[in-house]
């Protein structure tokens, strides 16, 4: 990338790296590291028309979340605190990095974007 003077990196973390979540201490903390990392690059390697930014998706329904999906009361009250009033999907965060990762976000540098349905803005939490 440094070569080309041209280069999207967007690395996928989590609204765990950014609000406190029950359990998931020790995630949260790496994916936190992660939105730090990127933004530490862009001040190394922005002058190299490199772009990095990271994705905090919230509760997308996916493999990996399968376990806390499949709880009923979870899911409804995890959508209750959405002011969108549901899960996310893999095509909401996809439909993200696309647009990271195209040339029409060449000044977006060194940011989280958070894919969450507003989750991120409400008090409390999940169960």
């Amino acid at each position: 990338m440094i070569k080309q003077q041209h280069g999207r990196v967007v690395i996928i973390s989590s609204i765990a790296g950014l609000r406190g979540v029950k359990d998931q201490s020790l995630y949260g903390a790496t994916k936190a590291a992660q939105d730090q990392l990127a933004r530490a690059w862009v001040v190394e390697y922005a002058r190299y028309g490199i772009n990095f930014n990271t994705v905090a998706p919230g509760m997308i329904e996916t493999p990996m979340t399968e376990q806390l999906t499949s709880n009923p009361q979870l899911v409804t009250a995890t959508k209750a605190a959405t002011p969108d009033g549901r899960l996310g999907t893999p095509d909401d965060v996809a439909n993200v990095v696309l647009f990271l990762a195209d040339d029409h976000s060449l000044h977006i540098q060194g940011n989280t974007i958070v894919v969450d349905g507003g989750w991120i803005t409400q008090p409390g939490g999940w169960i």
